[in-house]
C-alpha cells in the first residue's frame, strides 16, 4: 500500500498542546512534536530521543468538560470513528468499548478487526472528525 498518511495533525485544546507527526519511512516511525517542537524523552541513561510510535490512533469520542470548566471530559464506553495511522497508511474505522474494564477494538469499514504493528502506540481522543487532519 503507498503512503497516504505522511503527515498528521491533531487539533487539541490549544497551540501548546496540538500533535503533528512526520512518518519516517526508515524507520517505519511517526515522529511526535508538540506545540510546534519535537516532543523528546529521555532514557535511563540520560539520553534524549524524539518520541516515534509505530502506530498513531484518533478516537473521535462525546467530548465534554469536568465541572470545573477547566478539564476535558470523554466518553470512553460506547463506540465512534477511529483513525489508525501506521506504515504510512491510515485505515478509518470504528472503536468500541463495552465497559469500563473492557479492552478498545478497532474495526475497519468492512467490520475486520484492524491488526496493529507491534511497537509503541500512541492513541488521541478527539471531540470531532475536524480535529484530525493528515496528508499524503
Amino acid at each position: 500500500m503507498s503512503p497516504n498518511a505522511k503527515t498528521i495533525d491533531l487539533t487539541l485544546s490549544g497551540y501548546y498542546f496540538n500533535v503533528h507527526y512526520d512518518y519516517d519511512y526508515s524507520t517505519n516511525t511517526y515522529k511526535r512534536s508538540e506545540g510546534g517542537k519535537p516532543h523528546m524523552e529521555v532514557d535511563s541513561a540520560g539520553k534524549q530521543t524524539q518520541i516515534a510510535p509505530k502506530v498513531v490512533i484518533a478516537l473521535v469520542m462525546p467530548y465534554g468538560l469536568e465541572s470545573d470548566d477547566l478539564h476535558s471530559s470523554y466518553a470512553t464506553i460506547g463506540s465512534g470513528q477511529a483513525y489508525v495511522f501506521q506504515d504510512g497508511t491510515v485505515t478509518i474505522g470504528t472503536w468500541k468499548k463495552t465497559d469500563k474494564s473492557a479492552q478498545f477494538t478497532f474495526t475497519n469499514q468492512d467490520g475486520a478487526t484492524i491488526k496493529l504493528n507491534p511497537g509503541q502506540t500512541w492513541i488521541t481522543a478527539l471531540g470531532a472528525t475536524n480535529q484530525v487532519k493528515y496528508t499524503p
